[in-house]
């Protein structure tokens, strides 16, 4: 493995942990829900005997053996319960290995699983999946406190037919929620004497310096203004760079407003924003590799010499990573404003739709309560703390006095910096497993860096950029990320949206190179989404976007 490629991974690791971490407030046994405010989650404490129960789950692949694993020893005492595991090691295929439990009736009494909305309809008809409303509302204050709190979580986790039948993580990730972002090398434009740029015209002159006023120095025309890379997290450049003509959330391509959903890629507004592109494409301001190449051939360009202007990824280290001598010349810019006044951005918050956790018919009722008692345990503050960092002292501690938060608030919780650089295996922690009730507002809660540049920084550089950088251009109005459709409607919505998303990019790519004239071509471009069935399309979201509303 190469050093690059080993900082590459190193830098989406860091992302990820921490955006998958938890906060806790002390160490009391009874909990607190996911909004920090009072919420008891009781424990089976005072029974004569602890609750058994089987639970399918594949542990995360750091943890040394799940059953001897001290949180797992923690989270039994506390909650006088004992798990049988069913699992599968990481690398086999859990899907495989979950579909062939439930398809032959082997299945446990608890599933730690994720399960499509689909699947959570096929399997809760069947009978498999049992409801679990009054659970929640008899036995999880803190499930029921987020979903009171959270529309997104209620929306989520609850099925076609108004019922609950899966528990997802709360997972929010807010730098993840607007990523589509483009990283400006700043070094450049002070050289160059120039400002960030606001505009779609003031981004084209920047570029155009970026080329011919030789930026780095080296006496050659050898800068790239522009680049990216396909099939990685918004590295596209069409996501960023259409937003300024037309909204392009290159998820269901479609906007949202006064309650009416209209596709995008047929308007006279995208037709402009091709037409940019392809300026920027035949001037030679856009890196040709742009539409072939993958991550790591952009990573290794940008970080090799000093020859990129920008770059466009969910996040900097994507491109620049953290021990790249470049990697502080790269800074967010805002969303650009287009000839028409727009200027927006793609917001993509979580689902919370996949579930997680379910109940099979299998349960009895107090194998049931006992186990809807364990995760609204981990919807905590403290339970998350405790399954993902360990106790206090292991990857956390208590903030020094004075400290200051992501937000400039008195900070809650202090993370050890070896967490972020830590793969090795380890038998404290459930990791990933355990990282159930997080919320944007905990995440912020830890210690901000003072050094917003240092590794263990990244995280807290990430929020900085998209709370000043993005979130003010957040649409007004767009489709939630989990709707509610019955499954025959979504697996039609899937083909149809396959089949849209693969003609619509390929003609993009074409027309910005130049491939397919823009002028003799778009007309029957646009008349081919008939073909593609695109009325039914967007009358299935609608259909499951007013349905939401009632």
């Amino acid at each position: 493995m190469s050093k690059l490629f080993r900082f590459v991974v190193l830098s989406v690791f860091m992302a990820f942990i921490v955006i998958l971490s938890a906060c806790s407030n002390n160490g009391n046994s009874g909990g607190e829900n996911a909004s920090g405010q009072e919420g008891k989650t009781e424990g089976a404490e005072g029974a004569e005997a602890s609750v058994r129960f089987k639970m399918f789950a594949m542990p995360d692949n750091r943890i040394e053996n799940i059953e001897t694993n001290e949180f797992t020893a923690y989270l039994e005492d506390r909650q006088k319960i004992n798990i049988d595991w069913m699992t599968v090691p990481g690398g086999q295929d859990v899907e495989q290995k979950k579909n062939l439990l439930m398809s032959t009736g082997d299945y446990p009494e608890v599933m730690w699983s994720t399960f499509t909305p689909a699947e959570q309809y096929k399997y809760s008809q069947s009978g498999a999946l049992i409801p679990l409303d009054d659970l929640i509302n008899q036995y999880a204050p803190n499930v029921k406190k987020a979903m009171e709190t959270n529309e997104r979580y209620k929306n989520g986790v609850t099925a076609a037919d108004g019922k609950i039948y899966a528990l997802s993580q709360l997972g929010e990730c807010f730098h993840c929620s607007y990523s589509q972002k483009l990283w400006i090398n700043k070094a450049w434009l002070d050289k160059l004497g120039l400002q960030l740029p606001k505009t779609t015209e003031e981004f084209y002159a920047v570029l155009k310096a970026f080329k011919t006023q030789d930026p780095n120095g080296n006496g050659k025309e050898d800068e790239i203004p522009l680049t990216g890379a396909v099939g990685t997290w918004n590295g596209e450049l069409y996501g960023f760079l259409v937003n300024p003509f037309i909204l392009n959330n290159r998820t269901d391509f479609t906007v949202t407003q006064n309650g009416k959903v209209t596709f995008v890629g047929d308007k006279p507004e995208y037709k402009q924003a091709l037409e940019y592109l392809n300026q920027l494409y035949k001037e030679k301001l856009i890196d040709a590799a742009a539409f072939t190449q993958n991550l790591d051939s952009m990573s290794q360009l940008i970080n090799s010499a000093d020859r990129v202007g920008a770059f466009t990824a969910g996040h900097v280290a994507m491109g620049a990573t953290l021990d790249s001598p470049f990697y502080k010349n790269y800074v967010a810019l805002s969303p650009l404003e287009g000839p028409g006044g727009l200027r927006t951005t793609g917001y993509f918050p979580s689902g919370f739709n996949t579930g997680g956790f379910s109940i099979t018919k299998k349960a009895t009722n107090e194998q049931a309560i006992a186990a809807i008692k364990m995760f609204d345990y981990l919807m905590t503050e403290e339970g998350t703390l405790r399954a993902t960092f360990g106790t206090e002292g292991q990857f956390w501690s208590k903030p020094p006095e004075g400290a200051k938060d992501f937000e400039g608030k008195p900070a809650k919780y202090l993370l050890n910096p070896e967490l972020v650089t830590d793969t090795k295996i380890q038998n404290l922690t459930w990791h990933g497993m355990g990282q159930v009730g997080l919320t944007n507002e905990m995440r912020v809660s830890f210690v901000a860096p003072e050094d917003v540049f240092s590794p263990e920084a990244y995280e807290y550089r990430l929020y900085r950029d998209t709370k000043d950088n993005y979130e003010p251009y957040t649409p007004k109005e767009g489709l939630p990320p989990a709707l509610p459709l019955l499954p025959d409607d979504q697996d039609r919505l899937a083909q149809l949206q396959t089949d849209i998303k693969k003609y619509m990019e390929e003609n993009t790519v074409r027309f910005i190179t130049g491939d397919q004239n823009i002028e003799s071509g778009w007309d029957g471009y646009a008349a081919s989404y008939s073909k593609l069935k695109v009325d039914e399309y967007l009358g299935i979201l609608q259909k499951g976007y007013e349905q939401l509303k009632k």
